[in-house]
C-alpha cells in the first residue's frame, strides 16, 4: 500500500543521511543532529511510553463531554492536547525519574573509577 511505500522512502532517506554527505541527505543529517533537538530527544522515550494513554484519555473525554463537536475538531483537539500533555508528562517523568537514575549511574561509575586508598 501507499503507507508502506512512504515508510520505506522515509527509511531510505534517513539511513542514507547517516552515510551520504551530499544533497538532501547532508541537510537532513545536519538538521537531525542539531543541538536544538536535544531536549526533545531526551523526552522522546517517555513521550513514546505515555502518549497512547494520554490520547485515549483525551479522546474518551471529548466524546463524553462534547459529543456535538464535529469529528475533525475532536481529532484536532486530541492532537494538540495529546502532544502538549504527553510532552508535559514526559518532562515530569524525565525530571523526577530518569534524571535521578542517570545521576546515580554517573556517580556510581565515578566512584568505581576512583582509586581506593589502603592503609598499611
Amino acid at each position: 500500500s501507499c503507507r508502506h511505500l512512504f515508510t520505506m522512502a522515509i527509511c531510505i532517506v534517513m539511513v542514507s543521511s547517516l552515510y551520504a554527505d551530499y544533497g538532501i541527505c547532508r541537510w537532513i543529517s545536519r538538521f537531525l543532529s542539531s543541538s536544538f533537538l536535544y531536549p526533545i530527544a531526551q523526552l522522546a522515550y517517555s513521550t513514546y511510553l505515555f502518549h497512547p494513554f494520554v490520547i485515549a484519555g483525551i479522546y474518551t473525554a471529548i466524546f463524553q463531554f462534547a459529543p456535538e463537536l464535529p469529528v475533525l475538531q475532536k481529532i484536532a483537539i486530541t492532537t494538540v492536547g495529546g502532544i502538549s500533555i504527553s510532552l508535559l508528562v514526559a518532562l515530569v517523568v524525565f525530571l523526577f525519574l530518569e534524571r535521578p537514575f542517570m545521576n546515580m549511574r554517573s556517580s556510581h561509575s565515578e566512584r568505581a573509577k576512583a582509586p581506593v586508598l589502603v592503609e598499611s
